[in-house]
């Protein structure tokens, strides 16, 4: 390598790994590495990881990456973070006090009853609908749960927050307790008015405001990474590694729906002004500390997207594992045309039915034959298209006007899958064959924050367009299958 060659860290923390890619200054990955990382289910609502696993995974990935630099310079990193997870510790020796609670996680659902009241303000406030899956709840439930937390807060020693603020904790030299903006808006804590927490919701959930990370713009000097080979790391940029996907094919269009499907699912359309919707939400994506540089945008969610085939695997003992399921899954998709329905609850329903609770379940088909692993596979694939065109044409409804859609993430590497939401859509599905999509998108962020320069664009990717087609039999089964559902929400 040649002595003094720039580059970039990008560290991804998310639901199933951890990674991180070494890049040029031209948006060229140099070297990557993933590390696994999965959560423990003690029960159907619960979702957790062992308590350092999302650092210790972090950094095996760093320590991974940095000597492909070489005597190069590595000038700066960024994080992106599984967004509603959340984290306590001990501010004084950085001791865990508590296991990293999942954003999948539903434990604090029964309690949600009590603060309903507030539900209409809690949405004004934070561009979100009261639920079990933000941070708020978690951590009071911490606080009233945990021995250890609530000792802690006693002798002023509790430091709690998103999981991101804990990462920034553990991998800066100077354990530095702060947090950006799309990591704290998912506790349901942050005021988008005042960019910061809101004095009046911490009352509500009754979270002791010293305790939390200090709140600051994306683009921040969070804190000098350690490492043996590159010396200290400037954490220049932090975001939701949802927010980061969005970047990956270099500035926002607001005519453009963002899919990004991995663990769960995301629709997301850009906005310059903050716009609340009924039962969609709004939330901050990146903001650069200037008067004019916050990028808010409305978001559809679909919480089981690739959770929903695990959930698929734990129900089937038939399933192929691993890289056979990956590879007969397409010509699943190519060969079957006539799946069952599957209503699709895995990790709760997420937007736009706010709230609303169902069971995971196949629907019997009329014909009352019982479909084999491969037709039932099909038909969980069509849920998360059947979810993500519901959000869609809750979009419009608002008056989102949508052009074309740009999908990314693991899922998105499924042709049928593209296809069947272009169909449904009548939209173009723009998919790049760039498939990592957070670390590119944290590298133009952070090429552009150091240079100035996009060096990403979308119009110079090698890409796939999936043309919108009649089809007929989808139409038909999306109609069923939105029947079934309200049937099945009316009587849950």
């Amino acid at each position: 390598m040649v002595r003094d060659t720039p580059f970039i860290l990008t560290l991804d923390q998310g639901s199933h790994a951890s990674r991180a890619i070494l890049y040029d200054l031209q948006g060229r990955a140099v070297r990557q590495h993933s590390v696994a990382l999965e959560a423990e289910h003690a029960d159907p609502v619960r979702s957790e990881y062992r308590p350092d696993a999302p650092y210790e995974t972090l950094r095996e990935c760093i320590d991974h990456v940095l000597p492909e630099a070489g005597e190069g310079r590595v000038l700066a990193a960024a994080l992106a973070c599984q967004r509603s997870s959340i984290a306590c510790w001990d501010k004084n020796d950085g001791r865990a006090l508590s296991p990293v609670i999942s954003w999948q996680d539903r434990r604090t659902e029964a309690e949600l009853e009590r603060f309903s009241d507030h539900a209409a303000d809690i949405r004004e406030r934070t561009g979100l609908r009261l639920s079990a899956h933000y941070g708020a709840t978690k951590l009071d439930w911490c606080l009233e749960h945990l021995p250890a937390v609530w000792s802690a807060m006693a002798q002023r020693r509790l430091a709690f927050g998103p999981l991101a603020s804990r990462l920034i904790w553990q991998l800066t030299r100077e354990h530095s307790h702060l947090v950006d903006p799309a990591n704290a808006a998912r506790t349901l804590l942050v005021d988008h008015e005042i960019r910061g927490w809101s004095p009046r919701l911490l009352e509500l959930f009754d979270i002791p405001p010293e305790c939390l990370p200090t709140c600051v713009a994306s683009e921040y000097g969070f804190g000098h990474i350690p490492t043996p080979s590159a010396g200290d790391i400037p954490l220049s940029l932090v975001t939701g590694d949802q927010s980061a996907a969005l970047y990956a094919h270099g500035p926002l269009c607001e005519d453009t729906l963002y899919a990004t499907l991995g663990t769960g699912a995301f629709l997301i359309q850009p906005a310059r002004t903050w716009r609340a919707t009924e039962n969609l939400l709004t939330g901050i994506i990146h903001d650069d500390g200037s008067e004019r540089g916050r990028v808010n945008a409305v978001e559809g969610t679909v919480n089981g997207a690739g959770s929903a085939l695990t959930w698929l695997r734990e129900q089937t003992a038939e399933l192929p594992d691993g890289d056979e399921f990956e590879a007969v899954l397409p010509v699943w998709l190519a060969e079957r045309n006539a799946p069952p329905l599957f209503l699709n609850g895995v990790h709760g329903l997420g937007t736009p039915f706010a709230g609303a609770r169902i069971e995971s379940r196949f629907v019997p088909s009329a014909r009352g034959t019982h479909p084999d692993v491969a037709d039932q596979a099909v038909a969980v694939i069509e849920s998360i298209v059947f979810l993500l065109e519901e959000n869609r044409r809750a979009m419009t409804a608002c008056g989102i006007i949508a052009t074309r859609i740009v999908i990314g993430g693991g899922l998105s590497r499924l042709d049928g899958l593209c296809q069947r939401l272009a169909d449904l859509s009548g939209l173009t599905v723009r998919r790049s064959r760039e498939a990592e999509t957070t670390g590119r998108g944290l590298a133009f962020l952070l090429i552009r924050q150091l240079t100035g320069r996009e060096v990403f664009h979308l119009e110079d990717d090698r890409l796939d367009d999936f043309l919108p087609t009649a089809n007929a039999a989808l139409c038909e089964r999306f109609a069923a299958w939105q029947t079934a559902m309200r049937e099945t929400m009316t009587h849950a």
